[in-house]
């Protein structure tokens, strides 16, 4: 129909100051506290055109966006191998200027700064002779004004907009574990389970509270094991085995069944010669070794009444040659 363009520049001057100390409060306990102030002076110069030369929208807009930031955490040794923390930080992410599709200033109109209040308590610990490393955390993080992209159809388009959600809530809890039950055996696991849900959330008239937040499987879990042969030439042959499971998670935040993606499992196993100096490592690889096929990403483009699928990569199968140095 036409040639449309929206050709926008957004330049960024960045300040902050910033100081962090650690206090022993006893020989086991340590306190930590830090402060930061930070500012981002932002300058918005948007055009929408028709053609290369009509210009149908045209917006020089300037603001500052800062915050103070700041960490404040206890950490006890109970003894030389395990300790437990305890934390609360608050972070935020600058507001700024959305260059995306516009047909009218009220959409060029800033988003406000991100704001994250996080705790977490968890420990960390060596054990069995530190043949084992085994840590642990439950965490609990407060978004407010939440910076999110959606889709809104808007004069028959389907354009994407980055707005501030009002606010939402995400919690859970890790576990990463890492054995050695032998010289030549290490083993790994990892579980996470989440929770990550919006507050209350309106957008162009949609309603999306309490809708789980995109990319965010309420479990995943990894899991490898590596097993070296020694030669006796010097040389060892090194090999692995990995799996890893994702439960479902949704491309949107309207939380379509069409737009989601069930749990899937995907496997992967690995062997290698590596010389005696471990400079050198040839091997063969295989990657997706069940040929899972799933989706990576959903688009919907409301607009034309169609989705646009990505799906993973399929199963491959490889060599490589490594040299360390």
């Amino acid at each position: 129909v036409a040639v449309f363009g929206t050709p926008y520049t957004q330049k960024t001057k960045g300040y902050a100051i910033f100081g962090q100390a650690n206090y022993s409060l006893t020989d086991r306990l340590t306190a930590t506290l830090g402060l930061r102030w930070s500012a981002d002076d932002k300058d918005f110069d948007y055009r929408s055109t028709a053609e290369g030369s009509i210009v149908l929208l045209e917006s020089k807009q300037s603001k500052t966006f800062s915050d103070w930031s700041g960490r404040l955490g206890l950490r006890y040794e109970v003894n030389d191998d395990v300790n437990v923390y305890a934390t609360y930080s608050r972070g935020y992410k600058a507001g700024g200027f959305f260059g995306g599709l516009a047909t009218t200033p009220e959409e060029l109109e800033p988003y406000d700064n991100e704001t994250l209040d996080a705790y977490e308590v968890g420990v960390k610990s060596e054990l069995f002779d530190r043949r084992v490393r085994l840590n642990m955390s439950a965490f609990y993080y407060d978004y407010q004004n939440q910076q999110v992209f959606a889709q809104a159809l808007r004069n028959g388009l389907t354009v994407l907009v980055l707005d501030n959600a009002a606010s939402s809530k995400v919690y859970g809890a890790e576990a990463d574990l890492t054995a050695r039950p032998t010289e030549n055996l290490s083993i790994t696991a990892g579980l996470s389970l989440l929770n990550a849900k919006y507050g209350e959330y309106e957008s162009d008239g949609d309603d999306f509270t309490d809708n789980r937040l995109p990319q965010s499987p309420k479990v995943t879990f990894n899991a490898a094991v590596n097993y070296t042969f020694p030669l006796a030439s010097g040389a060892s042959i090194v090999t692995s085995a990995d799996a890893a499971y994702s439960s479902k998670i949704y491309f949107d935040n309207s939380n379509a069944e069409r737009l989601s993606q069930d749990g899937v499992w995907i496997a992967g196993a690995q062997a290698s010669w590596r010389s005696p100096d471990t400079s050198i490592e040839a091997g063969v690889f295989a990657r997706n070794v069940f040929n899972e096929d799933y989706f990576v990403s959903i688009s919907n483009i409301d607009s034309l009444g169609q989705d646009l699928l990505t799906y993973n990569k399929p199963r491959s199968l490889g060599v490589f040659l490594r040299y360390h140095y």
